[in-house]
Parts: structure tokens; C-alpha cells; sequence
């Protein structure tokens, strides 16, 4: 408590009421000064300052760890029923696919390629529509037009589609790929292949597809721009099953990277009621980079809610320089060998070669493996 008290006329003295007034230096204590200093110290507007926002700090990590409470009750609460929301969806979509795609599908003309036409030898045309990458993957899609937008190609399921075209040095370059795009699609076709880095020694997309396929996408990525042609024409059929046991009633796919866009159409064909003796479908894709699954994981999550109870997939994370039964979510998304199951393999050669071993490991018959380049 302080007061104020007029003793003499050089003005007002600050009074103590519980200390001397003017006492002697002496008397006065280290310990007194440095009690005022800590308490200007903290009447100061610095300290003040450091306070608020120390409490403010404290204020939003509290908030902070709330909402995140908060969001982890809700997304408990809210995962199943968007799972759920999901699984009826796919069925009404299921269910629409088949009452109305069936019948409103256009049907369109098949192009010709005749092997005994002089002039074409078997060769058709198409041109260069557009290029772009898909999703964060290292992968670019590329669109090609037909002469007439009514055109198809007509290819089997499991059937390549060759390309061919001249590089900037006149080299004929070519190559055989899977179709990225429906194979009814009328007018266009699309394929994916890896982007290739010309400053990468290792060559990593020939690794992945090929010399041969390596050298038509070099061409494609540097030579070619939009409205060139290029040359197509049927490639080989390349899906067979050689085994012994008939009806084949469960697939196994097991892929690695562009591995999966023929899976993607051979999937899409099998599951519906009626269109194969197949009952039960497992896919297991491996990447080496997470990014990777975004060329078909949307597709894979749209058919697995269509057919829940029929389809299985397991999406990977691999690095393919490991054994391949030194991973264990590879393991557990195997399923054993039965009487009646085809494994189909796709992917990058070296893949391909370590998967058809590892099958057999697992007693998988060699003849009811197929393997698709």
C-alpha cells in the first residue's frame, strides 16, 4: 500500500508504511534492488508481450491436440460410412452397367487391316491426338486418332496393338503395347509409357519396357508432335492358359508397374456375372515409388466396390531388387495353390522372371502361369 504525505516544501515523498523514510544507504539491501529490478521487469511491455504470447502458444497446441481428437472421433465415425456409402454405389453402378451399358454402347466399325492388300500390307494409320502425364507417376499417356471417329480396333482381350514410326534419323522404330483405353472405344486409343529422362545413364525406362519399346517412345517423347502419323496394326495375343485344370474359376494377377494396364481391361472383363466361369479375382501390384499407383488406383477402387465380395487388391510399395518373398504384404496377399487357379504375370521383364520363380516356389504349376510381355 502507498501513500503520499506533505512534510516540506520540496514537494511530495513516496512513503513505505512499512520502511524508514530516507533511511541510510547502509541500510539498504542487494537483495532490495534486485527485488525492484525483477518486478520493473515484469511490469515491462516486453515481458508482457512474451507472456501473451506464450499463452497464446499453450492456447493453440491445446486447440490443436482438441481438434485433433475431434477429427480422429470423426473420421472413426465417418470411415465406415463412407465404406459403406461407397459399397452402395458400386452396386447401383454394377447394376446399371449391366441393364444399360450393354444396350447403349455404340457400336462401332472395325479398321481394316488386311495382310494381303498390296498397298498396306496389313498397316493401318492413325495420328498423333495429344500427350499428358497421369497423376503424380512418372508415366505419360499418349492419344491416338483413328481416320474416322466411328473406327475401332477390334482387339482380343489380352491382344497387343503395334506402332510404328520413322525417328528424326529415318530409323524405322517400333513397338507393341497394351491398350490404356477401352478396347471398343470408338475414334482414339491411348497407351501409357514411362517419360524418359535423356540425362539418366541408368535408362530406366528401357528397363522397364524394353529396348525396342524404348527406342518407338524416345521417338514419340522428341520426334513427333500433334497430327503426325503413325502406322498400327494388331499385335500378338499374348493371354493363353495351358493348364490342366478346367473351368478356371480363380485369377491371380501379379504386377509390377505398366503391368497392370492389361490387368486393368482383363479384371474389367471377368467380373461380371456371366462373363466367365471365374468366381474369385486377387490383384497384387507392386511400385517402387508410392506415386506410381495413381495411373490406376481410382479404376481398381471403382471395381472393387462393384464386386467387393469378388475382387481383391493389394496395392505394394516394392522395391523389385529384393526377393520377392522377403516382402510380407506380398506373402500374405498370396493365396495358396488350387485346382482351377491361373496366375497371370505382367510387368518389367526382370519382375516377370522373379515372379513366374517365386509362383513355382508356392506350387503354382508352370503351366497355369501366363506371362504377359
Amino acid at each position: 500500500m502507498t501513500t503520499k504525505a506533505s512534510t516540506t516544501p520540496m514537494g511530495d515523498l513516496a512513503v513505505r508504511l512499512d520502511q524508514p523514510i530516507l533511511q541510510p544507504e547502509k541500510y539498504v539491501k542487494t537483495s532490495t534492488y534486485l527485488w525492484r529490478s525483477f518486478l520493473a521487469i515484469l511490469m515491462s511491455d516486453f515481458f508482457k508481450a512474451a507472456c501473451l504470447t506464450f499463452l497464446l502458444g499453450i492456447s493453440i497446441a491445446l486447440g490443436a491436440m482438441s481438434y485433433d481428437k475431434i477429427y480422429d472421433k470423426t473420421r472413426s465415425i465417418t470411415k465406415p460410412i463412407l465404406h459403406c456409402y461407397k459399397l452402395i454405389r458400386g452396386r447401383v453402378s454394377r447394376i446399371y452397367d449391366g441393364i444399360f451399358n450393354k444396350a447403349t454402347t455404340p457400336v462401332g466399325v472395325p479398321m481394316n487391316f488386311d495382310p494381303s492388300d498390296i498397298q498396306t500390307e496389313g498397316w493401318g494409320v492413325c495420328s498423333l491426338l495429344r500427350k499428358k502425364p497421369v497423376g503424380r507417376s512418372k508415366y505419360i499417356q499418349y492419344d491416338f486418332a483413328f481416320p474416322m471417329p466411328h473406327n475401332t480396333l477390334d482387339l482380343a482381350l489380352g491382344q497387343q496393338m503395334t506402332l510404328c514410326v520413322l525417328d528424326s534419323k529415318d530409323n524405322v522404330v517400333k513397338g507393341d503395347f497394351y491398350l490404356h483405353s477401352p478396347r471398343n472405344q470408338l475414334g482414339s486409343c491411348s497407351i501409357l509409357v514411362p517419360e524418359v529422362d535423356e540425362s539418366d545413364e541408368s535408362d530406366t525406362a528401357d528397363s522397364e519396357i524394353g529396348l525396342e519399346r524404348g527406342s518407338f517412345v524416345r521417338a514419340l517423347q522428341n520426334d513427333l508432335k500433334d497430327g503426325d502419323e503413325i502406322a498400327l496394326t494388331p499385335g500378338k495375343l499374348t493371354l493363353n492358359y495351358r493348364g490342366e485344370y478346367l473351368p478356371v474359376n480363380e485369377m491371380v494377377y501379379f504386377t509390377s508397374g505398366l503391368g497392370i494396364v492389361p490387368v486393368i481391361e482383363q479384371v474389367k472383363a471377368v467380373l461380371p456375372s456371366g462373363s466367365s466361369s471365374v468366381k474369385g479375382v486377387s490383384v497384387i501390384w507392386t511400385n517402387k515409388d508410392e506415386e506410381d499407383f495413381d495411373v490406376a488406383m481410382s479404376t481398381l477402387e471403382d471395381e472393387y466396390f462393384k464386386y467387393s465380395t469378388k475382387l481383391a487388391v493389394s496395392c505394394i510399395v516394392d522395391d523389385t531388387k529384393n526377393e520377392l518373398s522377403d516382402n510380407n504384404e506380398i506373402e500374405e496377399s498370396l493365396q495358396p495353390f488350387s485346382p482351377g487357379t491361373m496366375a497371370v504375370v505382367s510387368g518389367p521383364k526382370s519382375f516377370c522372371d522373379k515372379a513366374q520363380a517365386y509362383l513355382i516356389s508356392k506350387d503354382f504349376p508352370d503351366d497355369c502361369i501366363c506371362i504377359l510381355p
